[in-house]
């Protein structure tokens, strides 16, 4: 699989991205953006930020099991250049140096993190920091909101259940996509999913939908997921560890589910996000896909599983967000002002600061 979509993707992904630019009625003519040069459908944000007008575009970025910078880089301003915007934007390799550039909206893509205090105070008078999800999937050491908070620069979260968006209802064909790579059909499937809310309900709702024959939810906050399973009358064709809230170990380890139990169901167990012994999968021989899951708190898999269009979606409306707080702070609104004009819109979520009691 190329680093950079190309050739027949590639013009359909463009169709998407001019289809998010003008449904999100996204303009950044005036502002300047800090964002991320990363590979496959990641490649599209530096991309979506110039077709908006953006000036000047920082994308940077560095080596990582996704590929080389240099390559990702090279290939984002080939891609730039076919849809005329070549030239527009300062890729970096590394920590962003913003040389007196004035940024005024701040991504929080992996590449840019950790956004701390030294590149907060390099950021205009105006600037906000987007965040490319909700405020609920927020962690502490990405952002340096004490510093947010001191230096009045607002944090605004996107709203993923907008009806423009409904980032979460991607799940259920990432899910199906990884059961179908293991052998097991979803249609007339019997189906586990660990996961609290969002994802769990999101992810059931669609399977019922591809006409899986049950599909059962367990959720931490209902019980021991372990004893909750156990309550099964039948085996599980396959368990979806979905579950982004709860940091408990959910299968494997003293209290998670017996993964003997699942090997001698044959149940095929896959992964999103979750907490799992990974030894003691491997120990007693229970297959697990993908492998290696990703550490809790992180996902082995995102929505781009599913295609481009959560990803282009989801990012054009980060950076709408992002244009809102921005044009407010322009009108002299204050930062607390700011969060509220944006949430006005009903596509952001203001992160609000939370001041230690002296």
């Amino acid at each position: 699989m190329p680093l950079i979509p190309e050739g027949h993707e590639r013009r359909r992904i463009n169709r998407i991205m001019e289809a998010a630019i003008s449904d999100f009625k996204l303009d950044l003519r005036g502002i300047g953006v800090l964002t991320e040069a990363a590979s496959g459908y990641f490649a599209t944000t530096p991309l979506l930020a110039a077709l908006a007008g953006a000036d000047p575009i920082f994308a940077v970025g560095r080596d990582s099991r996704y590929g080389s910078y240099e390559e990702i880089a090279r290939e984002i301003e080939v891609w730039a250049e076919e849809l005329k915007v070549g030239g527009r934007i300062i890729f970096q390799q590394g920590r962003p140096s913003l040389n007196q550039a004035k940024i005024d909206l701040v991504t929080n893509l992996g590449f840019v993190r950790p956004i701390d205090r030294s590149l907060l105070e390099l950021l205009t008078s105006s600037a906000v920091v987007s965040l490319m999800w909700e405020p609920w999937e927020f962690r502490a050491e990405d952002i340096d909101i004490a510093s947010c908070e001191h230096l009045g620069i607002p944090v605004l979260g996107t709203c993923e259940t907008h009806p423009r968006l409904r980032t979460y209802d991607y799940l259920a064909f990432v899910a199906a996509r990884l059961m179908l790579e293991r052998g097991v059909e979803v249609f007339r499937s019997r189906i586990v999913i660990i996961g609290s809310d969002p994802f769990g309900s999101s992810i059931q709702k669609g399977l019922l939908e591809m006409s899986a024959s049950e599909v059962a939810l367990i959720r931490p906050d209902d019980g021991h997921v372990a004893e909750l399973y156990a309550r099964r009358a039948s085996p599980a064709d396959a368990v979806v560890i979905a579950e982004h809230r709860a940091s408990e170990m959910v299968v494997g380890g003293a209290r998670g589910i017996d993964p003997r139990e699942l090997v001698r169901d044959g149940t095929v167990l896959v992964h999103i996000c979750g907490n799992v012994d990974i030894e003691s999968i491997r120990a007693f021989g229970l297959p697990i896909h993908p492998d290696p899951p990703a550490p809790y708190g992180k996902m082995t898999v995102t929505t781009d599983y599913a295609g481009p269009t959560p990803v282009i979606d989801l990012h054009a409306a980060g950076l709408k967000v992002g244009e809102i707080g921005v044009r407010n702070r322009r009108h002299g609104r204050e930062a607390a002002e700011s969060n509220v004009g944006a949430a006005a819109s009903d596509l952001a979520i203001p992160v609000h600061f939370r001041t230690p009691a002296s």
